[in-house]
């Protein structure tokens, strides 16, 4: 079924490699969304399938060259890692992703936003940390993804949410997620 959704045969490959076999309801409604391009926001239970709901149609877009650069925005140290971790999980083709937490070495951060990365997944607060000291242009993120968008407002984040949001000028594309 997951063909059936618009994914690449190295994307189906991946898909199996890790067990999937039936898609999830989440993933069923987002892939092909994010596959063509659109906004999309979702709503599905935690455990659901969402991360590989927006990750596997980024991934792709990302091998196919119609994408550069993400930017994934989680409200906790906690799901960014695991975002992070799923990434690896699904990487292909030497994508590569930097994560940006409170909590971690802030020098290996800058470091690793001097290489070449296709994903930056990120809390608000280290997210502003990076910004307010000059180590992170956004000029050139294409899509933003807000994983439980609706704890990052819980939590009091929008109006971090709508600076950041201000400073990523190429943005072609959104995708808002809630548990």
């Amino acid at each position: 079924e997951f063909k059936a959704l618009g994914l690449s045969d190295l994307m189906l490959q991946k898909v199996a490699e890790i067990g999937y076999v039936t898609p999830s309801e989440i993933q069923k409604g987002i892939i092909p969304v994010l596959l063509g391009g659109s906004d999309a926001i979702g709503k599905a239970k935690t455990g659901s399938g969402k991360t590989a709901a927006f990750l596997l149609p980024v991934l792709q877009r990302i091998v196919l060259g119609e994408l550069k650069k993400v930017l994934i925005i989680s409200p906790t140290r906690e799901l960014s890692m695991q975002i992070y971790d799923e990434l690896l999980l699904f990487s292909v083709n030497g994508i590569k992703g930097v994560l940006l937490v409170g909590g971690k070495d802030m020098k290996k951060q800058v470091q690793s936003l001097a290489t070449e990365y296709n994903f930056i997944i990120a809390t608000t607060g280290r997210l502003m940390d990076h910004l307010q000291r000059g180590n992170l242009p956004l000029n050139d993120i294409e899509l933003v993804i807000l994983d439980e968008a609706d704890r990052l407002l819980d939590m009091g984040f929008l109006d971090e949410t709508r600076e950041i949001m201000d400073k990523v000028v190429n943005k072609k594309q959104t995708a808002l997620f809630s548990a």
